[in-house]
């Protein structure tokens, strides 16, 4: 069952707030996608792209934590 959490992070401290926060989510597994789950503005081929990666990282095997390092979503084969 799908959590859907409706906080925004606006402050010169965004880009570390984010950063925890992304940090925390997966570590609870959670994935956080898309225009809103990003807490980034993007186009809908962005965010339709985002969630075919997040399927194919769930496909793969791959953890959210494998990725919330590197801060960008990609493929993982």
């Amino acid at each position: 069952m799908p959590i859907e959490v409706g906080y925004v992070v606006y402050d010169f401290a965004r880009t570390p707030a984010v950063t925890t926060i992304f940090r925390h989510l997966a570590g609870l597994g959670i994935e956080s996608i898309g225009r809103y789950g990003a807490w980034k503005y993007s186009f809908m081929e962005e965010t339709l792209l985002d969630g075919k990666r997040c399927a194919e990282r769930l496909s793969a095997g791959a953890s959210p934590a494998a990725v919330a390092e590197g801060g960008e979503l990609k493929t993982l084969r």
